[in-house]
């Protein structure tokens, strides 16, 4: 991604919360099984949006949610009931795009990652996680 096109993070926290455990359970076992918890479907997803807004595609600002959230110097444990919790592999879960695992140090090299590759410099955050999301926030803002 060009330099140009490098927006300064921003976050903001849901105040809601969508869907049961069991809506979420199904959700993310479904698609786990359609191979669709895969950063890598994502990636230049954004071309198709930018080429429709043509002029206007330096104005988009693209989202993503972190619905998977675990911050832990060591998350294997976490990520492993997560998974087991979604009847997926943890590898597949650490490498969902809507999952932040890891240290503060690797979640935030995780988003500088994506904003680099995938253009996404706004992130939305559950209530439920806001306090333990805060250094990550503390660490990123207005980069």
């Amino acid at each position: 991604m060009s330099d140009e096109r490098i927006r300064p993070f921003r976050f903001s926290v849901q105040a809601f919360e969508a869907g049961s455990g069991r809506q979420w359970n199904d959700l993310a076992r479904r698609a786990g099984q359609r191979g669709q918890l895969d950063q890598g479907r994502h990636r230049g997803e954004d071309g198709w949006v930018r080429e429709g807004a043509g002029d206007r595609s330096g104005d988009i600002e693209l989202e993503i949610a972190a619905y998977f959230i675990a911050i832990s110097e060591d998350p294997a444990d976490a990520v492993a009931a997560m998974a087991r919790r979604f009847g997926i592999s943890p590898e597949v879960l650490s490498e969902h795009p809507h999952a932040l695992i890891g240290s503060v140090s690797q979640i935030c090299d995780a988003l500088e990652q994506r904003r680099s590759e995938l253009g996404i410099s706004y992130v939305n955050v559950a209530q439920r996680s806001m306090e333990l999301f805060a250094p990550v926030v503390d660490r990123l803002a207005g980069r």
